[in-house]
């Protein structure tokens, strides 16, 4: 029986195999340095806040260099790009940019460190017209990324010698580290000084805040700290009244209840995102009944994230400083 099925194994593999296409790609793998002891005395919400931030920094970098997330996997992140320019400047790009991160985003008491593996290989990947949906064999081109990853030092990226080879313009700052016998290639190097920062001026600009909560209480409380912090704001006691105040009001960021008579807080902000001139307005759920699948759904409907009422106003106010610089 066993010896019948076979070649039907064989030929349905074989069938497979033809639909996928070999092509040459750079993987770049992206973790955070012990992102346990990162989350210890700092409250979920913060924590929650945070990496999911973290996760966005990275795709947008990602995204602004040709490339795409193939993998999240706790928090390791792993991204694949056509050309090795763009995924050796991708990953200098977060190396760069973790600062900026760290100083007017992450909200826990240590900072984020990571460390970025960067690889150039072979691999199978399916031949489906959506990239999104494309399906990528297992391959020693992702592994050597991730080996890579591993073993480099926190803030800094560990290449290898095929991709510094393939890219079409310099880049300053890599340096050659040595030849690893376990993957039979030399390594290189791009790290940046923990203690070099690029700190701005503080900025002086007035928020315009648009609150969207049904509960009288909650929202002069929120109003009444953002008149002394030396913003602006204005209410809208349903949804019907939030979107209208989203034209007339034109903010900066959107406060929204979720729990909100009439039309709910969800649908109000699949209204915010689908509007046309309003798109990237950040949007803050605030929440009763907080959970862990509030913040998630939050994320992934196009939000900034979700905070629990009543509100803890001083971390509330550093989170809409942060969303509308």
């Amino acid at each position: 029986m066993e010896r019948e099925e076979l070649p039907r194994e064989v030929f349905a593999l074989q069938r497979r195999m033809r639909g996928f296409l070999t092509k040459t790609s750079t993987f770049v793998s992206i973790d955070v340095v012990n992102s346990t002891l990162m989350k210890v005395n700092s409250p979920e919400e913060d924590s929650i806040f945070s990496f999911l931030s973290y996760q966005k920094f990275i795709e947008k970098v990602v995204l602004g260099r040709r490339g795409r997330i193939v993998s999240i996997t706790g928090d390791g992140i792993m991204a694949q790009f056509a050309s090795s320019q763009d995924g050796v400047e991708a990953s200098v790009g977060v190396i760069e940019g973790l600062d900026r991160f760290n100083q007017n985003t992450n909200l826990l008491k240590a900072p984020f460190r990571l460390r970025i593996g960067v690889n150039t290989g072979k691999i199978y990947q399916d031949n489906e017209e959506d990239e999104a949906s494309r399906q990528i064999m297992p391959s020693p081109a992702i592994d050597a990324a991730g080996y890579l990853q591993k073993n480099a030092p926190a803030n800094s990226v560990w290449l290898a010698q095929s991709t510094v080879e393939r890219m079409e313009k310099p880049m300053l700052g890599l340096k050659k580290l040595h030849f690893d016998d376990k993957i039979n290639f030399i390594i290189y190097s791009y790290s940046m000084d923990a203690g070099q920062t690029r700190k701005g001026p503080a900025s002086t600009r007035k928020i315009r805040v648009l609150i969207i909560e049904d509960e009288p209480d909650q929202a002069f409380m929120i109003e009444e700290a953002l008149a002394t912090s030396g913003h602006e704001s204005f209410i809208a006691f349903d949804g019907s009244e939030g979107l209208l105040g989203l034209k007339v009001f034109k903010p900066d960021i959107v406060l929204l209840d979720i729990g909100l008579p009439r039309i709910g807080g969800w649908q109000v902000l699949h209204e915010i995102k689908a509007n046309k001139a309003a798109p990237y307005i950040p949007v803050l759920m605030m929440a009763r009944r907080y959970k862990i699948e509030d913040v998630e759904k939050s994320f992934e409907m196009g939000a900034s994230g979700c905070v629990m009422k009543p509100c803890d106003l001083s971390a509330l106010m550093l989170k809409i400083k942060i969303l509308s610089a």
